[in-house]
C-alpha cells in the first residue's frame, strides 16, 4: 500500500482529534462545579471511545 498525502492528512487529523479530547474535557469541566470535573472529563473520553467504536463497526463497511 502506498502512503499518499491523503492518508497522511487523515492520520494527522485523527491524532489532533485524539489530543483535543482531554482539552475538551477540561473545558467542559470548567463550566461545572469542582465536584463534577472528573465526571465531565470521563464523559469526554467515553464519548470519544463510543464514536471510535461506531466508526470502526459501521463506517468501514
Amino acid at each position: 500500500m502506498d502512503i499518499t498525502a491523503e492518508n497522511v492528512w487523515v492520520m494527522v487529523s485523527a491524532a489532533l482529534a485524539l489530543l483535543m479530547t482531554p482539552a475538551l474535557g477540561l473545558f467542559y469541566s470548567g463550566m461545572t462545579r469542582a465536584k463534577a470535573s472528573l465526571n465531565m472529563i470521563m464523559m469526554s473520553f467515553i464519548s470519544a471511545g463510543i464514536v471510535g467504536a461506531v466508526w470502526i463497526l459501521w463506517a468501514t463497511r
